[in-house]
């Protein structure tokens, strides 16, 4: 009985651990600054059965007090040369400090095409997409990955429909993830509730290093970081 309480007690320690982990760089994550940790740009191969079928890129550029980010997704899967199915995304978003103030989003799903817009007003945020038109108050990152500061965070904009999804991120543990950097080591969340079966990967500065998600017919998809990291000089250059 002993033996069992003290196991019990070790794992109640473990979570408590993991969840003030998480807590803490919610909070430290609320200054990132992509520029300084990426440089003007990420990019990611996105890998199905080990082959590579696209591509996912993020741009980012200063204007004065706001950040604009750009991002392209581009898939393609190939059988005997021939396209069997494409997906593209892109979106311009428009950034004051860690705040979205507006985002625009394209969706071409292998022929159906979709949007998503949204403005921030003061305290409350606009969005128009696929599930209608509705407002949100306060805090609201978009599903992008690319900022940290979604880590913490009970719901996300869903930029491929408009839907503003509740959301848990579960700080699985520290891993190895392999990019073209080298091996870095890094924390894994695991998403569950409207956005689930998705695994993201970030460093100890806050860098989106890796993706693994489930697409809704059971398949892996993978990402894996080609740029990810400011090289030596560029983020002195751009602040």
């Amino acid at each position: 009985m002993n033996r069992i309480r003290n196991m019990i007690a070790a794992t109640c320690v473990a979570v408590m651990a993991l969840l003030a982990t998480s807590v803490v760089q919610a909070e430290r994550y609320n200054s990132f600054d992509p520029l300084v940790a990426y440089g003007p740009e990420v990019r990611f191969s996105v890998w199905r059965k080990g082959n590579q079928i696209g591509t996912h890129v993020v741009q980012f550029r200063r204007d004065g007090d706001q950040l604009d980010v750009q991002i392209d997704f581009q898939v393609r899967v190939r059988i005997l040369g021939i396209t069997a199915y494409r997906f593209e995304y892109g979106s311009s978003a428009t950034w004051d400090g860690s705040t979205l103030t507006s985002i625009d989003a394209a969706v071409n799903d292998d022929g159906t095409e979709g949007g998503v817009n949204a403005r921030r007003y003061g305290e409350e945020i606009v969005v128009d997409g696929t599930r209608g038109l509705r407002r949100v108050e306060g805090v609201l990152f978009p599903s992008n990955h690319w900022h940290p500061g979604v880590i913490g965070q009970t719901r996300v904009l869903n930029t491929l429909t408009g839907g503003v999804g509740g959301v848990s991120m579960d700080l699985v543990g520290q891993e190895m993830v392999d990019t073209a950097h080298g091996e870095v080591r890094a924390d894994r969340y695991l998403f569950s509730g409207d956005l689930h079966d998705v695994d993201v990967w970030y460093d100890s500065d806050g860098r989106w290093v890796k993706l693994r998600f489930l697409t809704k017919g059971g398949e892996q998809i993978e990402y894996r970081c080609e740029q990810c990291r400011a090289a030596n000089g560029i983020a002195e250059n751009l602040q």
